[in-house]
Protein backbone atom coordinates (compact mmCIF):
# COMPACT_ATOMS: atom_id res chain seq x y z
CA UNK A 1 0.00 0.00 0.00
CA UNK A 2 0.52 3.79 -0.68
CA UNK A 3 1.43 4.93 2.93
CA UNK A 4 1.91 8.49 1.34
CA UNK A 5 -1.67 7.94 -0.24
CA UNK A 6 -2.97 6.78 2.47
CA UNK A 7 -1.90 10.20 4.72
CA UNK A 8 -2.98 12.29 1.96
CA UNK A 9 -6.78 10.77 1.61
CA UNK A 10 -6.92 10.62 5.32
CA UNK A 11 -5.60 14.58 6.30
CA UNK A 12 -9.24 16.09 4.80
CA UNK A 13 -10.71 16.60 8.18
CA UNK A 14 -15.00 17.16 7.77
CA UNK A 15 -16.39 19.80 9.98
CA UNK A 16 -19.32 21.57 8.07
CA UNK A 17 -21.06 24.11 10.63
CA UNK A 18 -24.21 23.41 11.97
CA UNK A 19 -25.87 25.56 9.98
CA UNK A 20 -25.24 23.25 6.90
CA UNK A 21 -24.77 20.11 8.60
CA UNK A 22 -25.80 16.72 6.77
CA UNK A 23 -24.24 14.21 9.14
CA UNK A 24 -24.08 14.39 13.64
CA UNK A 25 -21.55 12.43 15.82
CA UNK A 26 -24.21 11.85 18.29
CA UNK A 27 -27.75 14.01 19.14
CA UNK A 28 -25.89 16.40 21.66
CA UNK A 29 -24.23 18.32 18.65
CA UNK A 30 -27.82 19.86 17.91
CA UNK A 31 -29.18 22.23 20.36
CA UNK A 32 -32.53 21.49 22.56
CA UNK A 33 -31.21 17.57 22.80
CA UNK A 34 -33.03 17.03 26.12
CA UNK A 35 -33.18 13.11 26.31
CA UNK A 36 -31.02 10.79 24.90
CA UNK A 37 -31.67 7.14 26.07
CA UNK A 38 -29.45 4.52 24.80
CA UNK A 39 -30.42 1.27 24.85
CA UNK A 40 -26.63 0.24 23.46
CA UNK A 41 -25.06 1.82 26.28
CA UNK A 42 -27.60 1.91 29.93
CA UNK A 43 -25.12 3.23 31.85
CA UNK A 44 -24.12 6.33 30.10
CA UNK A 45 -20.41 5.89 30.10
CA UNK A 46 -20.78 6.35 26.18
CA UNK A 47 -18.85 2.83 25.48
CA UNK A 48 -21.70 0.08 24.16
CA UNK A 49 -22.51 -2.70 26.65
CA UNK A 50 -23.02 -2.90 30.31
CA UNK A 51 -26.48 -2.89 32.67
CA UNK A 52 -28.51 0.01 34.23
CA UNK A 53 -26.37 2.50 36.48
CA UNK A 54 -26.93 1.45 40.27
CA UNK A 55 -29.25 -2.24 39.14
CA UNK A 56 -32.30 0.41 38.31
CA UNK A 57 -31.26 3.42 36.34
CA UNK A 58 -31.25 4.17 32.88
CA UNK A 59 -28.66 6.89 32.44
CA UNK A 60 -29.52 10.17 30.28
CA UNK A 61 -26.68 10.83 27.98
CA UNK A 62 -28.45 14.27 26.48
CA UNK A 63 -27.05 17.86 26.47
CA UNK A 64 -29.15 18.49 29.96
CA UNK A 65 -28.38 14.81 31.76
CA UNK A 66 -31.62 15.55 33.47
CA UNK A 67 -33.66 12.38 32.56
CA UNK A 68 -32.38 9.91 34.16
CA UNK A 69 -35.20 6.57 33.89
CA UNK A 70 -35.35 4.52 37.06
CA UNK A 71 -37.70 1.78 38.02
CA UNK A 72 -36.89 0.65 42.08
CA UNK A 73 -39.37 -2.02 41.49
CA UNK A 74 -37.85 -4.90 40.76
CA UNK A 75 -40.72 -6.64 39.48
CA UNK A 76 -41.90 -3.42 37.36
CA UNK A 77 -37.80 -3.09 35.80
CA UNK A 78 -37.31 -4.03 32.03
CA UNK A 79 -34.45 -5.74 31.53
CA UNK A 80 -31.13 -5.39 29.18
CA UNK A 81 -31.30 -7.58 26.17
CA UNK A 82 -28.35 -8.46 25.20
CA UNK A 83 -27.92 -7.85 21.26
CA UNK A 84 -30.77 -7.08 20.51
CA UNK A 85 -30.41 -5.07 17.02
CA UNK A 86 -27.25 -4.72 14.96
CA UNK A 87 -25.00 -6.44 17.74
CA UNK A 88 -26.23 -4.05 20.33
CA UNK A 89 -28.23 -4.44 23.14
CA UNK A 90 -30.96 -3.15 24.00
CA UNK A 91 -34.21 -2.37 26.76
CA UNK A 92 -37.14 -4.93 27.13
CA UNK A 93 -40.16 -4.60 28.48
CA UNK A 94 -42.56 -7.24 29.00
CA UNK A 95 -45.67 -5.75 29.20
CA UNK A 96 -45.30 -4.83 32.68
CA UNK A 97 -42.59 -2.94 32.95
CA UNK A 98 -42.02 0.87 33.09
CA UNK A 99 -39.14 3.41 34.33
CA UNK A 100 -39.73 7.25 35.19
CA UNK A 101 -38.05 9.72 34.67
CA UNK A 102 -36.09 12.02 37.04
CA UNK A 103 -38.22 15.49 38.22
CA UNK A 104 -35.17 17.61 37.29
CA UNK A 105 -36.55 17.14 33.50
CA UNK A 106 -39.76 18.14 34.07
CA UNK A 107 -39.53 21.30 32.54
CA UNK A 108 -38.28 19.97 29.22
CA UNK A 109 -42.00 21.14 27.07
CA UNK A 110 -42.97 24.41 29.29
CA UNK A 111 -43.08 27.37 27.03
CA UNK A 112 -42.10 25.87 23.95
CA UNK A 113 -42.94 26.32 20.55
CA UNK A 114 -41.55 23.19 19.61
CA UNK A 115 -40.24 19.34 20.42
CA UNK A 116 -39.60 16.44 18.04
CA UNK A 117 -39.24 12.98 19.73
CA UNK A 118 -37.92 9.82 17.88
CA UNK A 119 -37.78 6.47 18.93
CA UNK A 120 -36.14 3.13 17.99
CA UNK A 121 -38.46 0.34 18.68
CA UNK A 122 -39.65 -3.60 18.47
CA UNK A 123 -42.97 -4.58 19.80
CA UNK A 124 -44.23 -8.41 20.62
CA UNK A 125 -48.01 -7.07 20.52
CA UNK A 126 -50.61 -5.42 18.99
CA UNK A 127 -52.34 -4.19 22.34
CA UNK A 128 -52.34 -0.08 22.80
CA UNK A 129 -48.91 0.75 24.01
CA UNK A 130 -47.15 3.99 25.22
CA UNK A 131 -43.27 4.12 24.52
CA UNK A 132 -42.59 7.86 25.88
CA UNK A 133 -44.89 9.88 27.32
CA UNK A 134 -45.01 13.82 28.74
CA UNK A 135 -47.94 14.41 31.14
CA UNK A 136 -48.92 17.95 33.22
CA UNK A 137 -50.48 16.44 35.42
CA UNK A 138 -52.11 13.58 37.34
CA UNK A 139 -54.28 11.82 34.92
CA UNK A 140 -53.96 12.05 31.44
CA UNK A 141 -52.62 15.29 30.29
CA UNK A 142 -50.03 14.23 28.19
CA UNK A 143 -48.11 17.47 26.36
CA UNK A 144 -46.16 15.08 23.69
CA UNK A 145 -45.89 11.02 23.44
CA UNK A 146 -45.07 8.46 20.77
CA UNK A 147 -47.08 5.24 21.13
CA UNK A 148 -48.50 2.42 19.31
CA UNK A 149 -52.02 0.99 18.52
CA UNK A 150 -53.25 3.67 20.34
CA UNK A 151 -57.08 4.18 21.05
CA UNK A 152 -57.08 7.29 23.02
CA UNK A 153 -57.78 10.29 22.49
CA UNK A 154 -58.77 12.23 19.05
CA UNK A 155 -57.31 10.84 16.24
CA UNK A 156 -56.96 14.01 13.59
CA UNK A 157 -55.54 12.26 10.74
CA UNK A 158 -53.72 8.82 9.31
CA UNK A 159 -53.98 5.54 9.81
CA UNK A 160 -52.07 2.79 10.96
CA UNK A 161 -50.19 1.63 13.64
CA UNK A 162 -47.20 3.97 15.03
CA UNK A 163 -48.80 7.60 16.70
CA UNK A 164 -47.74 11.05 17.92
CA UNK A 165 -49.82 12.84 20.36
CA UNK A 166 -50.64 15.37 22.98
CA UNK A 167 -51.58 18.48 23.30
CA UNK A 168 -50.10 22.21 23.64
CA UNK A 169 -52.39 23.70 26.81
CA UNK A 170 -53.61 21.77 29.84
CA UNK A 171 -57.34 22.23 28.78
CA UNK A 172 -56.92 21.14 25.12
CA UNK A 173 -58.04 17.78 24.11
CA UNK A 174 -55.55 14.92 23.84
CA UNK A 175 -55.40 14.37 20.04
CA UNK A 176 -53.21 12.09 17.93
CA UNK A 177 -52.06 11.36 14.66
CA UNK A 178 -51.28 7.61 13.34
CA UNK A 179 -49.59 6.04 10.36
CA UNK A 180 -47.30 3.71 9.09
CA UNK A 181 -47.40 -0.62 9.24
CA UNK A 182 -45.60 -2.78 11.84
CA UNK A 183 -44.26 -5.65 11.61
CA UNK A 184 -43.93 -7.78 15.26
CA UNK A 185 -40.56 -8.11 16.50
CA UNK A 186 -39.03 -6.38 13.63
CA UNK A 187 -37.68 -2.65 14.70
CA UNK A 188 -38.13 0.65 13.34
CA UNK A 189 -37.87 3.88 14.44
CA UNK A 190 -39.89 6.98 13.78
CA UNK A 191 -40.23 10.53 14.65
CA UNK A 192 -43.12 13.02 16.13
CA UNK A 193 -42.95 16.54 15.56
CA UNK A 194 -44.65 19.09 17.54
CA UNK A 195 -45.19 22.44 15.88
CA UNK A 196 -47.04 23.97 18.86
CA UNK A 197 -46.58 27.46 17.60
CA UNK A 198 -48.55 26.98 13.76
CA UNK A 199 -50.94 24.28 15.07
CA UNK A 200 -48.90 21.47 13.13
CA UNK A 201 -48.82 17.94 13.85
CA UNK A 202 -46.19 15.37 11.86
CA UNK A 203 -45.49 11.83 11.96
CA UNK A 204 -42.03 10.22 10.22
CA UNK A 205 -41.66 6.27 9.82
CA UNK A 206 -38.03 5.36 9.08
CA UNK A 207 -37.39 8.57 7.35
CA UNK A 208 -41.06 8.64 5.08
CA UNK A 209 -43.72 11.30 6.17
CA UNK A 210 -46.43 9.38 6.68
CA UNK A 211 -49.10 11.72 8.36
CA UNK A 212 -49.02 15.52 8.50
CA UNK A 213 -52.20 18.08 10.25
CA UNK A 214 -51.96 21.31 10.44
CA UNK A 215 -55.16 21.21 12.89
CA UNK A 216 -53.27 20.38 16.14
CA UNK A 217 -54.81 22.43 19.09
CA UNK A 218 -54.73 26.52 18.37
CA UNK A 219 -51.15 28.00 17.17
CA UNK A 220 -48.78 29.13 20.36
CA UNK A 221 -46.66 28.14 23.11
CA UNK A 222 -46.97 25.19 25.45
CA UNK A 223 -48.18 26.45 28.93
CA UNK A 224 -45.37 27.22 31.57
CA UNK A 225 -46.64 24.04 33.93
CA UNK A 226 -44.33 21.87 34.66
CA UNK A 227 -44.66 18.34 34.29
CA UNK A 228 -45.77 15.79 36.95
CA UNK A 229 -44.69 12.60 35.41
CA UNK A 230 -42.23 11.46 32.45
CA UNK A 231 -42.80 7.61 31.87
CA UNK A 232 -40.76 5.17 29.48
CA UNK A 233 -42.95 2.20 28.71
CA UNK A 234 -46.39 2.74 29.90
CA UNK A 235 -48.76 6.01 30.01
CA UNK A 236 -47.54 8.86 32.55
CA UNK A 237 -50.87 9.14 34.13
CA UNK A 238 -49.92 8.48 37.91
CA UNK A 239 -53.51 7.68 38.76
CA UNK A 240 -54.16 4.65 36.39
CA UNK A 241 -51.13 2.81 34.61
CA UNK A 242 -51.85 1.36 31.62
CA UNK A 243 -50.76 1.39 27.64
CA UNK A 244 -47.34 -1.06 28.86
CA UNK A 245 -45.26 -1.47 26.36
CA UNK A 246 -43.94 -5.19 25.38
CA UNK A 247 -41.27 -5.06 22.96
CA UNK A 248 -37.54 -3.81 23.18
CA UNK A 249 -36.41 -0.13 23.18
CA UNK A 250 -33.11 0.79 21.71
CA UNK A 251 -33.19 4.37 21.40
CA UNK A 252 -35.35 7.70 22.53
CA UNK A 253 -34.12 11.34 21.76
CA UNK A 254 -36.26 14.26 22.46
CA UNK A 255 -34.83 17.94 21.60
CA UNK A 256 -37.33 20.69 23.06
CA UNK A 257 -38.03 22.91 19.55
CA UNK A 258 -39.21 21.60 16.41
CA UNK A 259 -36.08 20.33 14.43
CA UNK A 260 -35.73 21.84 10.22
CA UNK A 261 -36.11 18.80 8.31
CA UNK A 262 -32.28 18.77 7.66
CA UNK A 263 -31.59 18.33 11.39
CA UNK A 264 -34.19 15.58 11.79
CA UNK A 265 -32.49 14.03 8.47
CA UNK A 266 -29.36 13.47 10.19
CA UNK A 267 -30.62 12.29 13.25
CA UNK A 268 -32.50 9.96 11.36
CA UNK A 269 -29.45 9.23 9.22
CA UNK A 270 -27.29 8.62 12.91
CA UNK A 271 -29.77 5.98 14.12
CA UNK A 272 -30.12 4.11 10.61
CA UNK A 273 -26.23 4.29 10.35
CA UNK A 274 -26.03 2.83 14.21
CA UNK A 275 -29.03 0.92 13.83
CA UNK A 276 -29.63 -0.96 11.12
CA UNK A 277 -26.63 -0.91 9.01
CA UNK A 278 -23.74 -3.60 9.25
CA UNK A 279 -20.15 -2.07 10.51
CA UNK A 280 -16.69 -4.09 9.71
CA UNK A 281 -15.42 -2.25 12.52
CA UNK A 282 -14.90 -4.22 15.97
CA UNK A 283 -13.61 -2.88 19.04
CA UNK A 284 -10.19 -3.44 20.12
CA UNK A 285 -10.58 -2.76 23.96
CA UNK A 286 -10.75 0.71 26.34
CA UNK A 287 -8.67 3.90 25.95
CA UNK A 288 -6.74 5.80 28.21
CA UNK A 289 -8.43 8.20 30.45
CA UNK A 290 -8.03 11.64 31.19
CA UNK A 291 -9.88 14.59 32.56
CA UNK A 292 -12.87 14.20 30.37
CA UNK A 293 -13.04 10.57 30.90
CA UNK A 294 -12.56 7.87 28.04
CA UNK A 295 -13.75 9.50 24.65
CA UNK A 296 -15.64 7.56 22.01
CA UNK A 297 -14.51 6.55 18.38
CA UNK A 298 -17.04 5.40 16.30
CA UNK A 299 -16.37 4.09 12.43
CA UNK A 300 -19.06 4.46 9.10
CA UNK A 301 -18.42 3.32 6.18
CA UNK A 302 -17.10 0.35 3.85
CA UNK A 303 -13.68 -0.41 3.63
CA UNK A 304 -13.93 -1.84 0.32
CA UNK A 305 -12.76 0.30 -2.55
CA UNK A 306 -14.02 3.43 -4.27
CA UNK A 307 -16.12 4.26 -0.72
CA UNK A 308 -15.62 6.55 1.74
CA UNK A 309 -15.19 6.07 5.45
CA UNK A 310 -16.04 8.68 8.54
CA UNK A 311 -14.72 8.20 12.22
CA UNK A 312 -16.99 10.09 14.68
CA UNK A 313 -14.89 11.46 17.77
CA UNK A 314 -16.86 12.41 21.14
CA UNK A 315 -16.83 12.83 24.40
CA UNK A 316 -12.96 14.32 24.54
CA UNK A 317 -11.78 17.78 26.00
CA UNK A 318 -13.47 20.53 24.37
CA UNK A 319 -11.16 23.07 21.83
CA UNK A 320 -8.15 20.39 22.28
CA UNK A 321 -5.60 19.03 19.78
CA UNK A 322 -6.56 15.42 18.62
CA UNK A 323 -4.27 13.24 16.63
CA UNK A 324 -5.53 10.10 14.01
CA UNK A 325 -3.96 7.40 14.26
CA UNK A 326 -3.76 4.62 11.87
CA UNK A 327 -1.70 0.97 12.43
CA UNK A 328 -1.73 -1.45 10.05
CA UNK A 329 -2.35 -4.04 12.86
CA UNK A 330 -4.93 -4.54 15.41
CA UNK A 331 -2.55 -5.73 17.91
CA UNK A 332 -3.23 -4.05 21.47
CA UNK A 333 -0.55 -2.42 23.99
CA UNK A 334 -1.82 -1.91 27.68
CA UNK A 335 -0.54 1.37 28.93
CA UNK A 336 -1.08 3.26 31.99
CA UNK A 337 -5.14 1.27 32.54
CA UNK A 338 -5.77 2.00 28.60
CA UNK A 339 -5.18 0.52 25.31
CA UNK A 340 -2.74 1.70 23.01
CA UNK A 341 -2.14 0.86 19.41
CA UNK A 342 1.66 -0.07 19.38
CA UNK A 343 4.12 1.29 16.95
CA UNK A 344 1.44 3.55 14.83
CA UNK A 345 2.34 3.61 11.15
CA UNK A 346 0.80 7.24 11.01
CA UNK A 347 -0.29 9.57 13.24
CA UNK A 348 -2.11 12.86 11.80
CA UNK A 349 -2.50 16.21 13.94
CA UNK A 350 -6.59 17.52 12.88
CA UNK A 351 -8.50 20.63 13.66
CA UNK A 352 -8.99 21.14 17.24
CA UNK A 353 -12.30 19.13 19.08
CA UNK A 354 -15.50 21.02 18.89
CA UNK A 355 -18.62 21.27 21.02
CA UNK A 356 -19.34 18.22 23.43
CA UNK A 357 -15.35 17.30 22.47
CA UNK A 358 -16.50 16.41 18.67
CA UNK A 359 -15.09 15.78 15.68
CA UNK A 360 -15.55 14.30 12.40
CA UNK A 361 -12.60 12.88 10.41
CA UNK A 362 -12.90 11.21 6.77
CA UNK A 363 -11.65 9.85 3.89
CA UNK A 364 -11.62 8.03 0.20
CA UNK A 365 -9.73 5.21 -0.97
CA UNK A 366 -10.20 5.53 -4.88
CA UNK A 367 -7.87 2.84 -5.91
CA UNK A 368 -9.58 0.38 -3.69
CA UNK A 369 -8.23 -1.79 -0.79
CA UNK A 370 -6.03 -5.22 -0.76
CA UNK A 371 -8.69 -7.61 0.30
CA UNK A 372 -7.23 -9.20 3.81
CA UNK A 373 -5.77 -6.10 4.91
CA UNK A 374 -6.14 -5.22 8.71
CA UNK A 375 -6.47 -1.66 9.53
CA UNK A 376 -6.33 -0.13 13.55
CA UNK A 377 -8.01 3.15 14.43
CA UNK A 378 -7.42 5.44 17.68
CA UNK A 379 -7.93 9.35 18.35
CA UNK A 380 -5.23 10.66 20.73
CA UNK A 381 -6.61 14.18 22.35
CA UNK A 382 -4.38 16.41 24.04
CA UNK A 383 -5.18 16.44 27.68
CA UNK A 384 -2.70 18.46 30.25
CA UNK A 385 -4.03 16.87 33.07
CA UNK A 386 -3.64 13.49 32.05
CA UNK A 387 -1.59 10.25 33.17
CA UNK A 388 0.32 11.09 30.09
CA UNK A 389 -0.45 13.93 28.61
CA UNK A 390 -3.25 12.90 26.22
CA UNK A 391 -6.62 10.38 26.46
CA UNK A 392 -7.69 7.92 24.02
CA UNK A 393 -9.78 6.98 22.59
CA UNK A 394 -10.67 2.68 22.70
CA UNK A 395 -9.22 1.35 19.42
CA UNK A 396 -11.30 0.16 16.13
CA UNK A 397 -10.42 -2.24 13.89
CA UNK A 398 -11.47 -4.04 10.93
CA UNK A 399 -10.67 -6.38 7.66
CA UNK A 400 -11.19 -5.24 4.26
CA UNK A 401 -13.64 -8.15 2.70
Amino acid sequence: MNRLLFFLLFVGIITPPLSSQTSIGDPRELPGNVVWLDGSDPDGNFQSGGNFSGGNTWVDKSTSGNAQATQTMAFRRPTVLPNALNGLSGIHFDGNDYMDVASAAFSMLSNKAGATLFVVASTEATSSQRLFMISTDNSMRTRAGLNMFDGFGTSIGGTGDYGAAGRRLDSDPFQRIEGGGITLNQFDFYVGGFDYATGELSLWVHGNLETWVNTFQTPGITSPSPSLNIRVGADANLNNIHGNFNGTLAEIIVYNRLLPDAERQAVEAWLESKWFISSPWSNLGRGLAGTHGVPSLTGDGSLQGGTSITLSLDDALEMSQAYLVIGFSTLQAPFKGGVLIPTPDILIPSLPTGPFGSLLLGGIWPGGLPAGLTLAFQTWVADNAGPSGFSATPGLGATTP
